[in-house]
């Protein structure tokens, strides 16, 4: 074992730590011999008599006995209850080999001035593919056990590198898995956090920063900092000769850091194998011990919800309070103008009998993004709202029956994908992308397609904020039977479900990977759109990389020669979104149009689909 993984700390660390703790030598061996006595009389408990531990263990827990006893308690009873995070940690198979290759939980070997220990957590390789969250969790806490056994210092000091983190590595994370963690750390390993600085932070990163802090106590989320532009700020808080190279440092490099660490964790192989066999016996638990199964079973049952909560407070798409003061300005207006009319909007609805008054969840926010949408025209929005609720009755077919738990939406969902791109371009245009995920069309239905598509563009209208939109249609694995399944009043739907319902602002449309079987149905979509849209869309062929030219490769994915990651992880992350916004779509069902009481008098359906049928006229632009 190398003395670059973890030096042994000096007298002078040990006494202030001690000091720092108010305790002394006398103290610390009162305290570990009513501890082990306290085991002895413990049956649920395994005899685990290591002073040193124990020791450690004392101190973090910051002198308290009967913390320490709880947290003793904790750390065997969890070894029960999450096995697949604390059992089976042989660092000799395969696991081990393939986890530390792609992360690392990195304990530096210097302390700062005031004996804290930083720690570098992050991934090693980009891609998600191989990544196992609950193995690379496993990890922190086989270190965790090594820093129990040989470590002296009063709490820890994280570095969240997110250089290599990608949409992957997100859609791996649930919330069940997460809640493991903070409960491990917290109560079974006592862990005392300084603070976490994340570093190398991409734009969409700011969901798992947020889903950190939600299953964090207040206290823990309030030391997390963000560090956006270099090192600087982070030399800062850590001094240099702390950090690695890598980090604007002078202590070695990551790898011969790493490297020394996983050395380490394998010289405990003995030790982990012994270990999988102290664990708590439930059978014999004493009145008043930690009844942890019924608290994990109660993170287990609410994991689901609580990330489908979470999801749906949280946007997928990267909207910086900076963007948007860009965005607001392009169109030319402030915060007090959206102010006056989201009130002028909300007065509006008010006074339309034939309206629904829809003031749930979201109501100003997507009054305030139609508005930006509308390029500030009150009038417009007004009959993009009236619009809105109208087709909820005319179109049910695309607008109504949208559970994401139903079987259609995992089916539609496993055909095709429509994944609007975190980053804006410099126009700030949404590039969103439509990609057939299987070439069988007898498992097409069209209107579950269009239903999937728009139900991505509600969630859009509540959370994005962007100018217009670039749409990506990759007919790579099309067939002519996919395209006779679009006829032209199914094309007119959409087109007018689109433009007029959610005002969609068409800046461009590029078919990608086209076979020459599809310039007839892209004549045909031209036919239905105005001159103005129609001169936006843009046919390229297999093997152009045209697209390149258009859009940047920042915020493609890599399957288009682009650097923001895979594109089935976007989609992953995608879904869940869908998924997390259940109850509001079933909510909207009853908001539609009652065009009994509607004021104005009744023209033909011919006016915007093309075919007959009948609703009440609206003064639509």
């Amino acid at each position: 074992m190398r003395n670059l993984a973890l030096p042994p700390p000096s007298n002078e660390v040990v006494e202030y730590v001690r000091a720092s703790t108010g305790v002394n030598e006398n103290r610390i061996k009162e305290a570990v011999k009513i501890l082990k006595d306290w085991l002895k009389l413990q049956p649920h408990l395994p005899h685990d008599y290591d002073e040193g531990r124990l020791e450690r263990r004392y101190i973090w827990c910051k002198a308290s006995l009967e913390r320490t006893k709880s947290s003793l308690d904790m750390y065997y009873t969890l070894r029960a209850a999450v096995p697949d995070i604390l059992s089976n940690r042989d660092p000799f198979s395969p696991w081990f080999s393939q986890i530390t290759s792609l992360s690392c939980c990195l304990p530096l070997p210097r302390l700062t001035e005031e004996c804290y220990r930083v720690v570098i957590i992050g991934n090693l390789d980009p891609d998600a593919t191989n990544y196992n969250l609950l193995d690379v969790f496993k990890i922190v806490f086989m270190v965790g056990d090594v820093r129990l056994s040989e470590d002296c210092c009063l709490g820890d000091i994280y570095i969240a590198d997110m250089a290599n983190f990608r949409l992957g590595h997100i859609a791996k994370m649930t919330a069940t898995a997460l809640k493991k963690l903070e409960v491990c750390a917290m109560k079974g390993y006592s862990a005392r956090i300084k603070a976490i600085h994340y570093v190398n932070v991409p734009p969409y990163a700011d969901m798992v920063i947020n889903l950190m802090r939600s299953v964090m106590k207040p206290k823990i989320a309030a030391r997390m900092h963000v560090h956006t532009k270099g090192m600087d700020s982070l030399h800062e808080k850590i001094s240099k000769h702390i950090l690695p190279e890598e980090y604007g440092g002078e202590a070695g490099s990551l790898r011969d850091l790493w490297g020394a660490w996983k050395e380490k964790l394998e010289s405990y192989r003995q030790w982990f194998l012994e270990q999988d066999t102290l664990k708590v016996d439930e059978t014999k638990q004493t009145e008043g011990s930690p009844v942890v199964y019924r608290l994990y079973s109660i993170y287990k049952q609410a994991g689901d919800l609580f990330l489908n909560n979470l999801l749906t407070d949280m946007s997928v798409l990267t909207v910086s309070k900076e963007t948007k003061d860009k965005i607001r300005e392009k169109v030319n207006i402030d915060e007090e103008r959206i102010k006056e009319a989201v009130q002028t909007l909300k007065e509006w609805l008010e006074a339309q009998p034939h309206l629904p008054h829809d003031y749930g969840k979201y109501y100003e926010t997507r009054l305030e993004t139609l508005f930006i949408r509308c390029k500030a025209s009150i009038e417009k929005c007004k009959q993009t709202i009236d619009m809105y609720y109208t087709l909820r009755s005319a179109l049910p077919e695309i607008l109504c029956n949208r559970d994401p738990y139903e079987p259609w939406f995992k089916q539609v969902t496993s055909l095709r994908c429509f994944i609007p791109m975190p980053d804006l371009t410099e126009e700030y245009d949404r590039v969103t992308l439509l990609t057939y995920l299987d070439q069988d069309p007898s498992k097409y239905i069209v209107y579950d397609v269009i239903k999937m598509a728009l139900m991505v563009f509600e969630i859009r209208a509540i959370e994005d904020y962007s100018l217009s939109d670039i749409i990506v249609v990759d007919l790579n694995n099309i067939t002519m039977a996919h395209v006779v399944k679009y006829t032209l009043p199914i094309l007119k739907k959409l087109e007018v479900s689109v433009i007029k319902s959610f005002n969609g602002r068409l800046k461009g449309l590029h078919v990608i990977n086209a076979p020459p079987f599809v310039d007839t149905a892209v004549t045909l979509l031209k036919s239905i759109l105005k001159p103005k849209l129609a001169a936006r869309v843009h046919v390229h062929r297999k093997g152009s990389n045209n697209l390149l030219k258009t859009i940047p490769p920042r915020i493609l994915p890599k399957e288009y020669g682009g650097d923001a990651g895979s594109l089935l992880d976007h989609w992953d992350v995608w879904k869940k979104k869908l998924e997390s916004y259940r109850d509001w779509f079933l909510e909207q069902e009853k908001s539609k149009v009652d065009e009994s009481k509607r004021p104005d008098k009744s023209f033909n359906t011919n006016d915007l689909f093309g075919f007959e049928g009948t609703f009440r006229q609206l003064n639509v632009d």
